[in-house]
């Protein structure tokens, strides 16, 4: 069920192969010897997510938004979720699309279906992103009068709730074997694995020790090795040192 993964990609000292915003480099080979150039087994992440601009959102916005956060629409072009597709392809790579869902509890199912027919249909895998900000547009929900951008604000129990509604929409908008799951903000703790576990899901990538986000400390002295928790396979986003004590997440706009 590690359906996305493996790729072999060519990396040289001085940059990745290619760039793509919001990609993420899951390592899962550490520890290995490098020479100057080599290929590295590596899962190609992407968070496919809107924004939430502020908190006095106006729903008229939303089409707009759509179309700038998800095909990145611009004057010189789309370079969002077609244009990463299309080099996704050019390169003969597969990735795992961690696909926010929790908006269309807000705005219908309907763009969320496009989204993941996108996906899907150029062959590559589409996985969960939770991104709980959206929570106070969605009406009558649970959690409306205590709003946050972070999973880490709530409990276990709280956070399995939210998972699963989220996979509802998910796989309403007729995503396939759905079993992993991604924090938005990177701001999972240890619950929200034990929320993934609850939900049903398999593999979590919430943790990012290249930032520090309000969560609990998970307590791993190499926080970007793979590790098992609460019966989930936990695959943090690699790190790499750009000084003495300083990690940045592989991550290709924060590496060029």
């Amino acid at each position: 069920e590690r359906r996305a993964v493996e790729n072999r990609v060519c990396f040289a000292p001085s940059g990745f192969a290619f760039r793509q915003k919001k990609i993420h480099a899951l390592a899962v080979a550490p520890g290995c010897q490098a020479p100057a150039m080599y290929a590295l087994p590596v899962l190609l992440t992407v968070d496919v997510e809107i924004w939430l601009r502020l908190w006095g959102y106006r729903a008229d916005k939303f089409p707009e938004d759509f179309r700038s956060f998800i095909y990145g629409k611009t004057d010189r072009g789309d370079f969002g979720l077609r244009y990463q597709l299309s080099v996704l392809r050019e390169h003969g790579l597969t990735a795992t699309f961690f696909v926010e869902s929790l908006f269309a509890g807000a705005f219908g199912g309907s763009p969320l279906e496009e989204i993941v027919g996108r996906i899907q249909e150029a062959g590559q895998d589409v996985q969960l992103h939770v991104h709980p900000e959206w929570i106070r547009r969605i009406p009558g929900h649970f959690l409306a009068n205590r709003p946050s951008e972070d999973l880490c604000d709530y409990s276990a129990d709280e956070q399995a709730r939210v998972l699963r509604q989220a996979l509802e929409h998910l796989r309403a908008a007729g995503a396939a074997k759905v079993v992993a799951h991604r924090a938005g903000n990177f701001s999972g703790n240890p619950d929200t694995v034990r929320a993934a576990a609850e939900a049903g899901l398999r593999f979590d990538s919430s943790l990012n020790g290249g930032r520090t986000p309000r969560s609990a400390p998970w307590g791993f002295p190499r926080p970007d090795y793979p590790f098992d928790l609460e019966g989930i396979h936990e695959y943090p986003v690699t790190l790499f040192r750009d000084g003495p004590g300083h990690w940045r997440p592989v991550q290709l706009r924060a590496c060029s």
